[in-house]
């Protein structure tokens, strides 16, 4: 796959490569969960690859064209539903509709996606917000938080989006906890996190 500037169109069809610590992509990988995620919203880079590698439910998939590096998303394999983790497209690509066009087609292979989100309070997050919901999302409204992607941080207030949004409602303290068990590896927020 090249790294030159992405020539990619809404009719781009796109493949989704499954990533673990030494596929050939896998520096540019790294550099775009970097570079498209504060440290506080990702993990270390280490103990990403060592997800690729040792966790079977994790999923990190290099999204491209034949010739194309554009993107990467992950996910997890949970019991009644898939939860996206991270999902960025190279800078270069971003605009026209290329990230919804990737997300509707890996949406395709799934009936119920769930992901995070920051609640819409400004210009920037409301358009996060438009785009997951112009991507079949529908946003909960009930409180939720984050934990902490490393220990002693605080937790981050979000929102939690879902394809499914009945099911999310029904199901949404269940799914809260699954995360932050399976994803975040907590039991209790309060015993992760700083004192205030």
């Amino acid at each position: 796959m090249s790294t030159d500037i992405p020539v990619v169109s809404m009719s781009s069809t796109f493949h989704f490569i499954p990533l673990h610590s030494v596929s050939e992509h896998i520096e540019k990988a790294c550099s775009l969960y970097e570079l498209a995620f504060p440290e506080c919203e990702r993990r270390p880079t280490e103990a990403w690859l060592r997800l690729m590698d040792d966790e079977p439910a994790f999923h990190a998939m290099l999204i491209g064209t034949e010739s194309i590096f554009a993107g990467i998303l992950t996910y997890w394999e949970m019991p009644g539903f898939v939860y996206v983790e991270h999902f960025a497209v190279v800078p270069e690509a971003r605009g026209g509709g290329i990230g919804q066009h990737m997300m509707q087609q890996f949406r395709q292979a799934f009936p119920r996606v769930v992901l995070e989100a920051e609640p819409p309070t400004d210009e920037l997050t409301h358009r996060r917000i438009a785009f997951y919901r112009r991507c079949g999302f529908e946003m909960s409204e009930r409180l939720y938080l984050q934990p902490p992607y490393r220990w002693g941080e605080q937790p981050v207030p979000l929102v939690l989006m879902s394809t499914d949004a009945v099911w999310l409602e029904k199901h949404h303290e269940e799914v809260s906890r699954v995360l932050a068990e399976r994803v975040y590896g907590v039991k209790r927020l309060d015993a992760c996190c700083k004192s205030e």
